[in-house]
């Protein structure tokens, strides 16, 4: 044949079956299709004729899926439910045995079929992006019925938001977002026609398959997990022991290297190892973390994460062959003495630790015994003022406003007490929130402070103001007695040293409270105020060398072994306690919120001292100060205006931050 005839021959067959080649010609091959589509064009339900023209199914006739539904409008009745398994035998195995088709039944209408998944007329292959079972589309459809507040069959309550939180998952994200054919979907972990209830020992999602589910994808991982202790009695039967699930969750599995989950983690691990994260939660480590900062190490840091061993093993990050290499990761500097540190440290386990035991009592029955004294003190006192005040039989020695007046503080000595107040509110202020990080508005003060690390900062720089000021007035007091020979400052009534006297004044004291004999007179310093003196004196060492220990613990590890560490993180804590709620009830109330003072003393501000109150309040001190004629000499006006403004504003403020700061120590330690 001619090649003109073929050609001529190829355009008449092409002419003539171009039709059968369009989607509406697919479906259209007979005159019971055409009478299909002469209502379902239009009327419910609408077949897009183009759509399925590009289906696979578009070689098949209305009545290949829909049997029975000849003229069905006129008999007035729905046809019979599409066979999907009549064609797809396999599939429709799969689909008998899964949760679904478990859930069809009567008054169950909304349990999925197979067209709530793969649609209807519109069906395509899951290689096509159109698909609603493609591989980056599935999980949307999925999520018709497992997302948001939309009620779940087989008894799963409202509100799960599962496609939600998929969406929001590194996988999600790693399929909404990059594109990732490797990243899992719904089908990836639970199946495709044959998916099961997570209580089914068939499903994949049954806690015994969950750890070769996720190993489907993450095999390094699954191999470190089942070589782990974990692992290993996971394999043992001991189905209590964790899977992929419990640490990393179902749906809303994150990234581990977000500060959420590396925060989320050390939860995690304490649903099963509550003791320990109890232990864990005292220490600085805990404490950090608790406050929503990362830069510490968490369980894993130390444990390990899938290949997690018992001490005891070699292969354990913990034993103490590799202690020192495990510390060293984030402690450079970390020695065999430095990992002596017990990063679970318990104060009432005497076994574990007897010095740390012992310390931590000494520390309660000191603060306990401070308090429950000063406590009673100011109890009786503001009592036994307010019945002195009523009954007039004492009245209130008011600054006069024009007269005498006499020095009673220095600038020098104002200066440093200045110093002292703001360097004291700051270290509270900063230390605080890791003291007590178990409560709410710890994390909310660290966050408003900068975070932990600016914290920190300040911390320490107040911290070293305040030694800086320590050692000057150690520095004075040496120079006073060792080169002026001034031994006054040690004894005697310029005195802040206890002397015999001030057990008289206390038992005397105690009986003016209580009605029992009139209020003892005072000198220039009293005993309250002495012992004021003395718990700085005491406390700023303590504290001091405490805090210098934990903040250069690499180096201290030199010379101490690092249980010391945990029990300088005990004396640092009580003792900063301790300090700080003296100072803001028991010290507030005996300098400016007692009846006679209220609402503030401002002698320290602008170091004058009228006539009257030095009769009133310190009648052995004018007496003194008049027998040796040395009353003249420090006689001074009148405070400016300035400064009494000034006085008020500062303590003023010192007093609003200190009340303040202590309700929140005690709704700390009522929240516990």
């Amino acid at each position: 044949m001619h090649k003109w005839n073929v050609t001529v021959l190829n355009i008449v067959l092409a002419i003539l079956f171009l039709p059968a080649l369009s989607p509406a010609f697919a479906y259209a091959q007979n005159e019971k299709d055409e009478s299909c589509m002469g209502c379902h064009q239009t009327e419910k339900p609408v077949v897009d004729r183009e759509l399925l023209g590009q289906s696979p199914h578009r070689n098949l006739a209305c009545l290949d899926c829909h049997e029975g539904a000849e003229n069905h409008y006129l008999a007035g009745r729905k046809p019979q439910p599409v066979r999907c398994g009549s064609c797809h035998e396999g599939a429709s195995a799969d689909y008998a045995k899964s949760i679904h088709a478990q859930a069809v039944g009567p008054g169950r209408p909304g349990a999925p079929g197979c067209v709530d998944c793969h649609g209807t007329h519109g069906i395509f292959p899951a290689k096509d992006p159109r698909s609603s079972v493609n591989h980056f589309n599935l999980a949307k459809t999925c999520g018709r019925c497992h997302g948001g507040s939309k009620p779940v069959l087989n008894g799963r309550p409202p509100g799960e938001n599962i496609y939600e939180h998929y969406r929001d998952s590194i996988h999600g994200k790693a399929v909404t977002q990059s594109g990732l054919v490797v990243a899992p979907n719904c089908a990836g972990c639970h199946g495709f026609h044959d998916i099961r209830s997570a209580t089914d020992p068939a499903s994949r999602v049954h806690r015994t398959n969950v750890p070769d589910t996720c190993g489907s994808c993450h095999a390094g991982v699954l191999n470190s997990y089942r070589e782990s202790i974990h692992g290993q009695r996971f394999a043992a039967g001991l189905y209590s022991a964790p899977v992929c699930t419990d640490c990393h969750s179902t749906h809303e599995i994150r990234r581990v290297e977000m500060a959420a989950w590396k925060l989320e983690v050390v939860r995690e691990c304490g649903t099963c190892h509550s003791e320990s994260l109890r232990t864990f939660r005292d220490t600085y480590h805990g404490k950090v973390t608790r406050l929503g900062f990362t830069r510490v190490a968490r369980c894993s840091d130390c444990h390990g994460d899938h290949d997690i061993q018992p001490g005891r093993d070699l292969r354990s990050k913990i034993n103490p062959a590799n202690l020192v290499q495990t510390c060293g990761r984030c402690h450079a500097g970390a020695t065999a003495g430095f990992v002596q540190y017990d990063p679970h440290a318990d104060p009432d386990d005497r076994d574990r630790n007897p010095v740390l035991y012992y310390v931590g009592w000494f520390m309660v029955l000191l603060l306990l015994g401070v308090f429950a004294f000063f406590g009673l003190h100011t109890l009786l006192w503001g009592m036994r003022a307010m019945v002195a005040r009523w009954s007039g039989e004492r009245p209130r020695a008011h600054p006069q406003k024009t007269g005498s007046y006499y020095v009673r503080f220095t600038l020098g000595q104002r200066i440093l007490h200045g110093i002292l107040i703001v360097s004291f509110l700051g270290i509270v202020i900063t230390g605080l929130p890791l003291l007590y990080s178990e409560s709410a508005w710890a994390a909310r003060l660290a966050r408003a402070l900068g975070g932990f690390g600016a914290m920190g900062i300040c911390h320490r720089i107040f911290a070293v103001i305040l030694t800086i000021l320590f050692f000057y007035h150690l520095i004075q007091i040496l120079y006073w007695v060792g080169v002026r020979k001034d031994w006054g400052v040690l004894w005697g009534p310029n005195s802040l040293m206890p002397q015999p006297r001030d057990i008289v004044d206390i038992v005397r004291n105690f009986l003016w409270f209580f009605g029992l004999g009139s209020k003892p007179t005072f000198g220039r310093f009293t005993y309250w105020e002495k012992f004021d003196y003395l718990a700085v004196f005491w406390g700023m060492p303590v504290i001091g060398i405490t805090g210098y220990i934990l903040w250069f613990d690499e180096f201290m590890a030199r010379f101490i072994p690092g249980w010391w560490f945990n029990v300088a993180l005990l004396i640092h804590g009580e003792e900063a306690l301790l300090a700080t709620a003296f100072i803001f009830t028991i010290h507030y109330f005996n300098t400016h919120l007692r009846p006679e003072k209220f609402p503030m003393d401002l002698v320290i501000f602008t170091g004058r001292v009228s006539e009257t109150e030095l009769r009133e309040e310190r009648p052995e001190e004018f007496k003194r100060l008049t027998e040796e004629g040395r009353l003249a000499s420090i006689r001074t006006e009148p405070p400016p205006m300035w400064l009494k403004v000034l006085g008020w504003i500062a303590g003023g403020a010192a007093v609003a931050i200190g009340l303040v700061l202590f309700v929140l120590i005690l709704v700390a330690v009522f929240d516990r």
